[in-house]
Formats: structure tokens, sequence, C-alpha cells
């Protein structure tokens, strides 16, 4: 199945970090306000990221 829908187990694997690299993307640009101040844009960075 992996050869049929990626063509290689490489381009399986630069799928799934594509996946991620766009979700930690999201979630940064979710949380980081320009011209904010930087220890709240990290506390709403870290807020977003933990684990409940």
């Amino acid at each position: 199945m992996i050869y049929h829908y990626f063509g290689s187990k490489e381009n399986l694997y630069v799928e799934v970090l594509r996946h991620n690299y766009n979700k930690i993307n999201d979630l940064g640009q979710e949380t980081y306000i320009p011209g904010d101040d930087p220890m709240e844009n990290a506390v709403r960075a870290c807020a977003v990221t933990s684990i409940s």
C-alpha cells in the first residue's frame, strides 16, 4: 500500500515530516502576535503545545 500511495518509503517519510511541520507551523501562527510581549508569546505557545 505504501508504494501505491507514496511511491516509496522515502516519499512516505517526507509526507509525514511535511504534515507535522505544517501542524507545528499552524500552532505557531495561532500563538505569535507581532509586537506583543515576548514572554506572553512564549506562554501562549507553551499553553497550546502542552498535553492536558
